[in-house]
């Protein structure tokens, strides 16, 4: 009986470590749960809420802590950093995996012909920025879908500039904007969790 608890036992830690060493961080999440995700200064229901991130928005998470069941839901917390600050998110409301019904323009992309430091990001409340990583070189503006009709309005130093291009969508992992002009970009998601 003592040698069947001790085999059960390490069979356990076995899938303990295995559980632990499967998810390797940092990693990109999305936030999955439709009334957005509570980002809070604690990892616990009682830290203080930070701010409230959106269905669909991409996150990079660095840490789990402790485990907890939440809604009937048992995970971890995760510590998060970015343009929101950085604080706690519970795992249960994350997916490793886009959300389906989301604008397949959501998240960040790679323009495919300059490479990864110029980085494009949609964000589910229609804000956009394109600039060069690591600097503050680039643009933002507002961003609206319609159907295959990718319409940014700008603005600089009092100049609005609207702009339409059709886009196509490949795959969930790659798009194409057709500009009025006649150019193109190729656009691929970008899957680094930095």
């Amino acid at each position: 009986m003592i040698i069947k608890k001790i085999i059960i036992l390490q069979i356990l830690y076995i899938f303990l470590i295995a559980d632990l060493y499967s998810q390797e961080l940092p990693k990109i999440m999305y936030i999955v749960s439709k009334d957005g995700l509570n980002l809070r200064g604690e990892p616990s229901t009682e830290g203080k809420k930070v701010i409230t991130l959106l269905y669909g928005e991409r996150i990079i998470v660095h840490e789990k802590t402790n485990i907890v069941t939440i809604d009937g839901i048992t995970d971890y917390w995760y510590e998060t950093n970015g343009w929101f600050g950085s604080g706690y998110v519970f795992g249960g409301y994350l997916s490793e995996n886009i959300p389906n019904d989301v604008d397949p323009i959501l998240g960040s992309w790679i323009d495919v012909e300059i490479g990864d430091f110029f980085i494009w990001n949609f964000r589910p409340n229609k804000f956009v920025s394109a600039g060069y990583k690591d600097t503050d070189r680039g643009w933002y503006g507002r961003w609206n879908l319609n159907g295959d009709i990718l319409t940014i309005e700008t603005e600089d130093e009092d100049i609005k500039t609207t702009s339409k291009t059709r886009i196509e969508v490949i795959n969930n992992n790659r798009i194409i904007l057709h500009y009025e002009s006649g150019g193109t970009t190729v656009l691929t998601r970008n899957l680094k969790a930095e």
